[in-house]
């Protein structure tokens, strides 16, 4: 059975979102007519916040502390599928990242984060790979006991193979 390491440097990189700026979303999404409810729930704060027009279902959209976003609404029957691809479409252009070339956010956001194959360029001797869920694995080749390590993005995997080299 491979051990799988974690860090506490990990949680620290994939957090994105404290309580207090769960608040501010909160806040933001109430002044623009949707009704929100953070909960704080043992392992971290959520939000919802819907919006229900009285003769309609309501539209809600759900964050979490680690920036996992959802938005869920309903289609009226008998909508034709052109409007409902055409609507999924705009949704997923407004949250996807706009198209740069490496300079340009390197100009906006400093440094260009990591990819996949980037980890695996710098670090040789381990196998990288993206597994369920979109949580990335790393292993150390030919070791025994076999070593894994995971993470949420890649930054938090070269992290945690830093820290696995380094206690070897």
């Amino acid at each position: 059975m491979p051990r799988i390491e974690t860090s506490g440097a990990d949680a620290a990189a994939i957090a994105q979102c404290g309580p207090e700026h769960m608040r501010a979303i909160a806040a933001g999404l109430t002044e623009r007519g949707l009704t929100a409810h953070l909960t704080d729930h043992r392992v971290g704060l959520d939000l919802t916040a819907t919006l229900s027009p009285a003769h309609l279902r309501g539209a809600e959209f759900w964050i979490d502390e680690d920036g996992y976003a959802e938005l869920r609404f309903w289609y009226p029957p008998g909508t034709p599928p052109a409007q409902i691809t055409a609507t999924a479409l705009r949704a997923l252009d407004a949250v996807k990242p706009p198209a740069r070339d490496r300079l340009d956010m390197t100009a906006m956001f400093g440094p260009a984060l990591p990819t996949l194959d980037d980890v695996a360029r710098e670090f040789s001797r381990w196998h990288c790979w993206e597994g369920v869920a979109d949580r990335l694995y790393a292993s150390l080749r030919h070791s025994s006991p076999p070593l894994v390590v995971a993470g949420t993005t890649p930054l938090a995997l070269r992290q945690r193979i830093r820290d696995a080299e380094a206690q070897r």
